[in-house]
């Protein structure tokens, strides 16, 4: 068995966080998808309106790496 842990889970983790509150925040629901079940799609977001379940929902792909960073949070060019 390693000790080593990538700097790079670390970094996914963090996004994941940051990603979470801002939904979480928004009384949303955020789920986060296991990583031995991850192709591709690193969590869900149900959106909540007016206290209710909206049964819509957002696959999501957070990316977290410092190409992504910029001051004020994280930004994905599209």
């Amino acid at each position: 068995m390693t000790t080593k842990r990538k700097q790079t889970a670390g970094t996914s983790s963090e996004g994941l966080h940051y990603v979470g509150g801002i939904v979480t925040g928004a009384n949303c629901i955020f789920q986060k998808v296991d990583q031995e079940n991850d192709q591709g799609n690193d969590a869900y977001i149900e959106f909540i309106s007016n206290e209710v379940a909206t049964s819509l929902f957002a696959w999501v792909q957070i990316k977290s790496g410092i190409s992504y960073r910029r001051n004020d949070g994280y930004a994905i060019p599209a």
